[in-house]
């Protein structure tokens, strides 16, 4: 959706995946794995190889209009607020489409307690490790 958040975020999984530069439409799973989106099978095979990932120990559970975060991080964290678009509310060819995303803070491992935003659509919060790493928990909100 050309936001400005994909740009930087695009441009980080350059470094990380150390590709040549960023391409559409790129798609990356857990922040492990990643292909391009326009090819099926190398999609399944990134999938299966991201779901055979390493667990985490990292849990969210919501209570009410809050979340509480535990685990344990190997360094810093990010903690992602990301809107997106279902069901009839997407209008576009495209699955999910981010219309939004905000950074809520740092995360080093530990308890906290996260105040939700208001979702005005379908939401996700996302413990990501920095750098745009490795996926550690991620919590959908509507």
């Amino acid at each position: 959706m050309a936001l400005p958040e994909s740009k930087d975020r695009q441009r980080g999984y350059v470094e990380r995946f150390s590709l040549r530069g960023p391409y559409t439409p790129q798609t990356v799973f857990n922040g492990t794995e990643q292909t391009a989106g326009n090819k099926p099978s190398k999609v399944a095979a990134a999938i299966d190889k991201a779901k055979a990932g390493e667990a985490t120990d990292v849990r969210l559970k919501r209570s009410g209009k809050s979340v509480t975060l535990t685990g344990t991080s190997d360094g810093l964290a990010d903690i992602w607020w990301v809107t997106y678009l279902t069901g009839a509310d997407n209008t576009s060819k495209m699955p999910n489409p981010v219309t939004a995303v905000q950074q809520i803070g740092p995360w080093l491992g530990g308890r906290a307690e996260i105040s939700l935003p208001e979702c005005v659509a379908s939401c996700v919060l996302i413990v990501q490790e920095a750098g745009f790493g490795r996926v550690l928990a991620t919590l959908p909100v509507r």
